[in-house]
């Protein structure tokens, strides 16, 4: 039976192979299964090579956790084949809020409103006591992956994907290859060419000490999570956005975003390592020629033809021009053309949301930390500006703005009417139960405290 499956699956030529979670589960099973039977029959010949379009034998290799780095499984690579986990490409390319369960079962059920065969007793021994219902239980789970793709076409997406790259498919799942392969496509078109990467990454910004600036006669510390008491940090590591929790219910409660926050700054700044200024001089930033970013000493030369600024626009207007034709196609009733679009304007989407990541990845061509950091506090910046500034006069923000404060190293203290500012942890005079004490500003209860003498 597994040499006549073989023989059928060899005439289909196919070009790519999918199932759901078929990477740790169907693809392992097959072929391990294919080898057993033809060891315990005592067949040398190799007959799993057949898998291969070209012949080769499968390629065992471990399956990693991309987070952790921990093995989760074992799987094959088949010469000539391509193999796609289809549970993967839902997870990454799908539109979707977080799922409690990724199971087949929950997630056909949540796309198309029915899920799998129910049966009695396990998988394992239904085939010896139902052998149709066990038939009608694998074809049912085929069927399942169809009707998902016909309705979310995630293989369209991921061809288009790496056609708009420049790259292959295998490849969808790496921002890098992907993210030079549009930049490259770029640079080309302008009849230019790459730069050669540097042989040795400095990490001048931290060995500088830069990261320490003083501010009205008091230091505040960049980059570092001084709030839990530490004052630098290890090369090459940034800051990126984060937020505090405060355990309790809360009514009223608003939530702001910025809109593709990073590469907004991306352009604003024009950050793009080939324009980077290291220690701007007051009259290159006075005259306009250097944008000075939020990270002390560093800057980027006011141009327009910035590398990463000008594929960030770029890719905004193509995905406009993309969602426009897409709504034109849904108003005039054409459904493959309104996926065609959607699925285009999906792929730009992922490319810009790419442009940052790519940034922080040493195998990047254009990988550089201090652009990586201007954008990450930039952004921070604008966020704390924006909720400390226009917004806080509309919509008192105690919590967000609370957060906003210990994040940039200063506190408020209103007292008679006046406003006091002080550093996050700097010493200051009180009055608590009719005794005057000493406490960081950041410990100032106004419920219990009165403001003494600044220290």
């Amino acid at each position: 039976m597994l040499t006549d499956w073989l023989k059928w699956f060899d005439k289909q030529c196919f070009d790519i192979w999918s199932g759901w979670n078929s990477k740790t589960f169907d693809v392992p099973y097959i072929v391990n299964r294919i080898k057993n039977v033809r060891e315990s029959l005592g067949i040398e010949k190799p007959i799993e090579n057949k898998l291969s379009p070209v012949g080769k034998a499968p390629i065992k290799s471990d399956v990693t956790d991309r987070a952790t780095g921990s093995k989760m499984g074992e799987t094959y690579d088949i010469p000539g084949l391509l193999h796609h986990d289809y549970m993967e490409l839902y997870k990454t390319f799908a539109k979707h809020d977080p799922l409690p369960s990724y199971s087949l079962n929950y997630i056909t059920h949540k796309e198309l409103g029915e899920g799998k065969l129910e049966y009695e007793g396990t998988i394992n021994t239904i085939y010896k006591t139902d052998w149709n219902r066990f038939v009608e239980y694998n074809i049912q789970d085929v069927m399942l992956l169809v009707r998902l793709e016909e309705k979310l076409k995630l293989f369209s997406l991921i061809i288009e994907y790496a056609y708009d790259c420049v790259t292959t498919v295998d490849k969808v799942f790496n921002k890098v290859p992907t993210t030079e392969g549009y930049i490259l496509k770029f640079i080309h078109k302008q009849k230019k060419l790459m730069n050669d990467r540097p042989s040795k990454h400095v990490d001048w910004w931290r060995n500088e000490e830069c990261y320490v600036v003083e501010k009205n006669g008091e230091k505040y510390y960049q980059n570092c999570y001084w709030e839990d008491g530490k004052f630098t940090f290890d090369e090459f590591a940034i800051k990126a956005g984060y937020c505090y929790d405060y355990p309790g219910r809360y009514d009223n409660c608003m939530s702001f975003d910025i809109t593709s926050s990073y590469p907004h700054h991306i352009m604003q700044f024009n950050i793009s390592p080939e324009v980077k200024v290291i220690h701007p001089t007051k009259e290159q930033i006075e005259s306009g020629e250097v944008i000075l970013s939020d990270i002390n000493e560093l800057g980027f030369k006011r141009t327009t033809d910035a590398i990463l600024p000008n594929i960030v626009k770029m890719v905004f207007d193509e995905r406009k021009e993309y969602k426009r034709l897409m709504k034109e196609a849904h108003k005039a009733g054409n459904k493959d053309l309104e996926n065609l679009y959607d699925a285009r304007q999906a792929v730009k989407k992922i490319i810009i949301n790419s442009t940052y990541g790519v940034c922080l990845t040493p195998t990047f061509h254009l990988y550089d930390i201090d652009c990586a950091r201007a954008i990450t506090r930039c952004a921070r910046v604008t966020l704390r500006d924006w909720l400390t500034g226009s917004i806080s006069k509309y919509y008192p923000t105690k919590c967000f703005i609370y957060d906003l404060e210990k994040e940039f190293g200063s506190v408020t203290i209103t007292t008679n009417g006046t406003e006091y500012k002080f550093g996050y942890n700097e010493k200051i005079t009180i009055q608590r139960n009719g005794e005057e004490i000493k406490i960081p500003a950041n410990q100032f209860n106004k419920e219990t405290d009165l403001l003494g003498i600044e220290d």
